[in-house]
């Protein structure tokens, strides 16, 4: 099923779960729809799909407990931080959509994003384990982009794109001892 949330809803209390969403689609018509700015997002079932009625900013932290996926081609910035309670992958469906976190993705858990849409990171992440780019593009954006010592990244069909918005040094996938990027 589908549940809209097209306003704002003060739902919640401060640091925990404000909405959680184990199955079905969560659509999101306003930024604060999933209750007050201190609560979590929870993505609690590789079947939760997120969906935007606009482009805009989500303020919340999102919990991820599975992979997830965001459909529409609406542009989604998540200002709060990714916390990955389990091996997260986001698929991305449209082509067009473009997700962005400024906020940092944390927890010694994997990361990756699939589909053809876009992924772009603007901060200093420290989640541990391996990053997978399937499909889609995930960017490293600005002098902070950044991927922390990650065990390795495979990209498959995908793009690592990695901007120098200033003078930050390029070292910005964070491999420690001999590394390498695979794809193909």
């Amino acid at each position: 099923g589908e549940l809209v949330l097209a306003g704002a809803n003060d739902h919640g209390v401060a640091g925990n779960n404000g909405t959680r969403v184990d199955l079905g689609t969560l659509t999101l018509g306003n930024a604060a729809a999933v209750g007050i700015a201190t609560t979590r997002l929870q993505m609690n079932n590789a079947a939760a799909i997120l969906k935007t009625t606009a482009p805009f900013n989500l303020a919340h932290t999102i919990q991820t407990n599975a992979n997830f996926t965001y459909v529409g081609s609406n542009a989604l910035t998540i200002a709060g931080n990714i916390n990955l309670g389990a091996a997260t992958v986001i698929t991305i469906q449209d082509p067009s959509a473009i997700v962005t976190v400024d906020g940092v993705i944390n927890g010694a858990q994997n990361f990756g994003v699939t589909g053809p849409g876009t992924v772009v990171l603007t901060n200093n992440n420290t989640y541990s384990l391996a990053t997978t780019i399937t499909d889609g593009t995930l960017k490293l954006k600005g002098d902070t982009g950044r991927i922390a010592a990650s065990t390795g990244i495979t990209l498959t069909r995908a793009t690592l794109e990695i901007t120098n918005a200033g003078t930050a040094n390029v070292d910005r996938i964070g491999i420690i001892g001999p590394g390498v990027i695979e794809g193909n």
